[in-house]
């Protein structure tokens, strides 16, 4: 790396470290702390990479509580000197400085390496099977083989999305006329390493009636109900992520955009999420994977003119993250306040109480993962009501004590006499507006 990239490296990294504080915990993030204090094999939402990693930035947080997130913006960076090392001989050193400053400061890949998700680890082992790819085709050693392999293994632990790539190295593989790797003598080194990294979710799945695969499934390919309008929603999320600019060279210079070794790990992804937009609803960032590789292959392919427009992209990108960090951290208005990024400071008004209150239950997982952060004491979600968690599996949170209470919206209705027989609620009173705190005694 020159020391130009070098110093943009550097300086964008520095950036994020500062920028997360100003940015408030979601609540995913809570959660995902939870886990990391309960480490298991994997859990019910997702794969355990997530939870183990917020088990090391737990180190971070007697600093500033938004500490927890440095692991993550770490690996966000070595995600980009990832590509940075797949593109190095490809690209000018110019279009290698747009593609740092596109990855750290895309909406997704750059502000969102700045949030703990399971989209962090997923895109870093992802981006690394790909470099391990490519280097096979180069250099055939057991070195290389065993990286690939630990890569689809731990990126399987990460996110289920991890599977797409197979498919995407198939086509690659045909593409390159690379045939004769596949079945070279490391190829069990490969299997070997992949299956080991990919060890945790299937253990927790065959002991817990594969839960988590089937929850997965169902969220992503068996809506109740379909609605026509997710395609159109899909589609027009996706142009405006991956931004008209950077689209134009799909269409402009498709068959060189096509003819490129990475076109595959782009394209694929988003396709297949367009098929599954006809099956269920699909999140803006389930195809995150994709945008490295589009981004790459896009500057690739640029001509000077694009690439001029690109840059463009960048400033506004940079323009738009200045103005939300100024608004969230500045600005004292009741509309920016309702925004998603503040919406677990509603669980603020039952923390003096919870905190007094011995035995107290709540009604889901993002209050009892708030409290549990905050209080720096475990709360539990009553397991069985609402939609199943991780609290669900956690074994502390089924030993009901014979007296407790538990916090509801002022809505619920919690069906005591089917789940929890023999208790009864002795007592209701209505707390904070929008819950209620109900006094529970087994009769």
């Amino acid at each position: 790396m020159t020391k130009s990239l070098f110093h943009i490296f550097i300086a964008t990294l520095i950036a994020k470290l500062v920028l997360l504080l100003f940015i408030p915990l979601v609540l995913d993030e809570y959660y995902y702390w939870v886990w990391g204090q309960n480490l298991q094999w994997s859990y019910f939402d997702h794969p355990p990479m997530v939870g183990w990693i917020m088990a090391i930035g737990d180190f971070f947080r007697p600093l500033f509580a938004k500490g927890i997130r440095i692991p993550f913006v770490l690996i966000s960076q070595a995600t980009i000197f990832i590509w940075y090392l797949i593109l190095k001989d490809r690209m000018s050193e110019n279009k290698l400085a747009l593609l740092i400053l596109v990855l750290s400061f895309n909406p997704l890949t750059g502000w969102g390496g700045m949030i703990a998700t399971p989209d962090i680890p997923l895109l870093f082992f992802w981006s690394l099977a790909i470099h391990f790819a490519a280097k096979i085709e180069l250099s055939p050693s057991a070195i290389n083989y065993a990286g690939l392999g630990a890569s689809l293994g731990l990126g399987f632990s990460s996110k289920y999305v991890m599977v797409l790539i197979l498919p995407c190295l198939l086509i690659y593989i045909f593409q390159k006329k690379l045939l004769h790797r596949v079945f070279h003598k490391y190829l069990f080194i490969s299997l070997l390493f992949g299956l080991l990294g990919s060890m945790p979710v299937l253990y927790w799945n065959w002991t817990h009636n594969w839960d988590s695969f089937l929850f997965q499934w169902r969220h992503g390919m068996e809506a109740p109900v379909w609605k026509v309008r997710w395609p159109f929603d899909y589609l027009l999320g996706q142009f405006f992520i991956l931004f008209p600019v950077f689209v134009w060279p799909l269409v402009r210079r498709m068959r060189s955009f096509l003819a490129n070794d990475f076109s595959t790990f782009a394209l694929f992804p988003l396709a297949f999420f367009l098929y599954s937009s006809f099956k269920g609803r699909v999140e803006a960032n389930w195809p995150i994977v994709a945008y490295p590789a589009f981004y790459g292959v896009a500057i690739q392919v640029a001509s000077k003119r694009l690439t001029n427009g690109m840059k463009r992209v960048l400033y506004f990108w940079v323009f738009c993250l200045v103005i939300v960090v100024s608004a969230i951290t500045f600005v004292d208005n009741p509309k920016i306040k309702k925004l998603r990024i503040f919406e677990a400071a509603k669980y603020n008004v039952v923390l003096e109480y919870a905190r007094k209150q011995p035995n107290t239950f709540v009604h889901n997982y993002q209050m009892a993962s708030y409290l549990s952060f905050h209080l720096q004491k475990p709360f539990c979600k009553l397991p069985h009501f609402g939609r199943r968690d991780v609290y669900d599996y956690l074994p502390q949170c089924h030993k009901t004590p014979d007296h407790f209470f538990y916090i509801v919206v002022s809505y619920a209705k919690p069906d005591f006499d089917t789940f929890y027989p023999g208790y009864q609620v002795v007592d209701a009173q209505p707390f904070a507006e929008e819950y209620k705190i109900l006094e529970v005694k087994k009769l």
